[in-house]
């Protein structure tokens, strides 16, 4: 029997020619890498043959997307620093190319795990990025290397992961603010860094504001403990652009007050957010003296106020109406007390009787009842 043989066929110049052959697949390209640790680069990855690579560094512990880097037919490609990757921190490194095919080829090598080098105090920079913020830059990625005292709020700068930056809190204001970073996993690699804070970070809108429950009006703020640092508040009515001060206000109305912050009686060009004040004055009406007739009754009375005692005197828009059941109500304008006399009642009639308090002809208050 005749060997099984893999023919083919050549025609060429009119002549058959039959020759045998053996079917053979080519090789795939090889390709190796070596990594040196450089303290000053971070690590240098050697590839053979050189060419378009990708590498993918992989945080140790952490499954998420590694972090990639083209070769662009470079030899030797550093990766630490220069690479966006974390200090004293575990990675393991892959190196492949794609080729004519479409297919990921890897390449191999017997190192392919690294720890990155400690940081140093030299290697972060304090830099500016953010208004109102302490920002730090470095060639590393030092977002999980910064800590504060008490929690700060930490930003990356325009999400570049080598600059961070910490807003200070008003507790900081007029003090110093101490930010320490620290190299991954390496023992006694911590360092710090002192900004002193000035009233430029100050954050109105952190500033605590109660509004005022009584008269003479004041809105309790809490400052920073800085020295000669105050509010100076004006108020003015929802549809009235005249501006009054605190001193100034009256009750039952509906203020906006905003506050000028000062420092040494000047401006520091910040203001506080508007508060919504409204002081309801807790008017005590008070019968004193109660005379009646066959047909009239006369009344006397006095007012107090538990929280706007001392401007009492003062509310000249305070006005009271005096009034039995069924008879028109009699006007009396004193602001702390008053004697209303009502005619024209009919005899051995139970009427009763009141006193209801105004201001600015709005009721306020509508009095005691008088039997």
């Amino acid at each position: 029997m005749a060997a099984f043989c893999l023919c083919v066929l050549l025609l060429w110049a009119g002549i058959l020619v039959v020759t045998n052959s053996t079917m053979t697949t080519a090789e795939p390209p090889q390709c190796s890498y070596t990594v040196t640790n450089n303290n000053k680069l971070g690590l240098q990855i050697e590839i053979n043959p050189p060419g378009n690579y990708t590498l993918t560094v992989f945080e140790e512990g952490r499954p998420q997307t590694g972090k990639k880097i083209q070769t662009d037919h470079l030899k030797q490609i550093p990766v630490g620093k220069t690479g966006h990757l974390k200090p004293c921190t575990d990675y393991s490194l892959s190196v492949s190319f794609i080729n004519d095919a479409g297919n990921e080829i890897f390449c191999h090598s017997t190192e392919n795990k690294f720890r990155t080098d400690p940081m140093s105090k030299g290697d972060v920079k304090e830099t500016s990025c953010i208004p109102g913020y302490v920002c730090y830059g470095s060639d590393w990625d030092i977002s999980s290397s910064i800590s504060t005292p008490n929690k700060h709020l930490v930003k990356q700068c325009r999400n570049d992961s080598q600059t961070v930056c910490v807003r200070p809190a008003n507790e900081d204001i007029c003090s110093d603010l101490n930010v320490t970073f620290t190299s991954g996993s390496c023992v006694n690699s911590s360092f710090s860094f002192t900004k002193s804070i000035s009233v430029d970070f100050l954050n109105p809108s952190e500033i605590q504001q109660i509004e005022p429950t009584g008269l003479p009006a004041e809105i309790t703020t809490t400052l920073p403990k800085c020295k000669n640092l105050s509010v100076s508040y004006t108020c003015s009515e929802k549809h009235n652009p005249d501006v009054v001060k605190l001193s100034e206000l009256e009750p039952f109305t509906d203020y906006n007050c905003t506050g000028l912050i000062l420092q040494n009686n000047t401006s520091i060009n910040k203001t506080t957010p508007s508060v919504q004040v409204r002081v309801v004055c807790d008017l005590t009406i008070t019968y004193t003296k109660n005379d009646s007739t066959s047909t009239s009754i006369e009344f006397s009375w006095t007012t107090t106020s538990k929280n706007c005692q001392q401007e009492l005197p003062n509310f000249h828009k305070l006005s009271y109406d005096c009034s039995c059941q069924k008879h028109s109500p009699k006007p009396a304008t004193s602001p702390d007390g008053g004697t209303c006399v009502v005619t024209g009642l009919n005899p051995y009639t139970d009427y009763k009787c009141r006193v209801g308090a105004k201001y600015n002809e709005i009721q306020v208050s509508t009095g005691v009842k008088l039997m």
